[in-house]
């Protein structure tokens, strides 16, 4: 863990159930504490990517999950983290619009 708190690039791999998620929250969480900058987290499938940001967000980093359209409309445990879901379930003035707008499209 040491190794990709330092270096440009670090690659996680292994076989099932071996820490990969936890070691890679752990490492997220640790660079956002030391860098405060943001960090973007790529996995090979949308179930990795939701495991990912669930553990992400227990760590109490904020987390914003990016899903394509047609994503959004599968179940999720971290449907609460995405970006659309984000933008649907504002409360500000303006977002009264764009609610409208999301209606428009999805009739």
């Amino acid at each position: 863990m040491r190794r990709a708190l330092v270096e440009p690039l670090c690659l996680i791999q292994g076989p099932p159930g071996t820490g990969k998620t936890v070691t890679s929250a752990s490492i997220v969480f640790h660079l956002v504490k030391q860098t405060k900058k943001q960090v973007l987290v790529c996995a090979p499938s949308n179930v990795v990517v939701d495991m990912l940001a669930q553990r992400i967000h227990q760590t109490g980093i904020k987390v914003l999950r990016f899903c394509s359209k047609s994503r959004e409309s599968v179940s999720s445990d971290v449907e609460e983290l995405t970006l659309h879901y984000k933008l649907r379930n504002m409360r500000e003035p303006f977002y009264e619009k764009l609610k409208e707008y999301y209606q428009k499209v999805d009739d």
